[in-house]
């Protein structure tokens, strides 16, 4: 049967045409779909990078020099974040009530901006100081490997070892992970 048989149906290669660009919409959805349960869940466990870690600075809220050594005897969570970090201030409010909830049992917060505008983060304090202390990486000093990847978290026992680090907010399996160090 020619195509010249139906003269409204589209041709072979027209149909062709509609093919692939329909499989190329499917993929693209399917990739589209796949990459945003990927970023809603945007946490995993990725192996620390610095055994003992070393962190000091001066802390942008107090204006107090800092030194992580002195935080020994505590289990300290190192939040590296960013003020244009979406995640990062959703995420701000979880980490303040998680710090208040183990206070006492010796928790222990230290922000770590990525931000590179100092005057930007130095803003952001003043409107809304943070209950621990903040440095800015580019300023600081320390063994722990450039962060690129926001909000992420290091988890550094009482003895001083990184324990865990997590890419991602802090929220369900992160939490529990870091609330079992007190059961302990």
């Amino acid at each position: 049967m020619s195509d010249t048989a139906f003269p409204l149906a589209p041709s072979r290669t027209a149909r062709r045409r509609w093919l692939r660009a329909g499989i190329a919409v499917a993929g693209v959805g399917v990739a589209g779909f796949v990459g945003l349960k990927l970023l809603r869940r945007g946490r995993r466990y990725v192996p620390p990078e610095v055994a003992a870690p070393e962190l000091g600075g001066t802390d942008l809220a107090s204006g107090a020099a800092f030194d992580l050594a002195t935080l020994r005897g505590n289990v300290v969570l190192v939040e590296f974040w960013a003020t244009w970090c979406g995640y990062c201030l959703r995420n701000l409010p979880e980490v303040e009530r998680f710090a208040a909830e183990y206070r006492d049992r010796g928790l222990r917060v230290v922000g770590m901006s990525i931000d590179e505008d100092a005057g930007a983060l130095k803003d952001f304090i003043a409107r809304r100081p943070p209950h621990w202390p903040v440095l800015r990486q580019a300023d600081a000093r320390g063994n722990f490997a450039p962060v690129k990847t926001v909000p992420s978290f290091y988890v550094v026992d009482r003895e001083g070892h990184t324990v865990l680090r997590w890419q991602g907010e802090l929220e369900g399996e992160m939490r529990d992970r870091v609330a079992a160090l007190f059961k302990a």
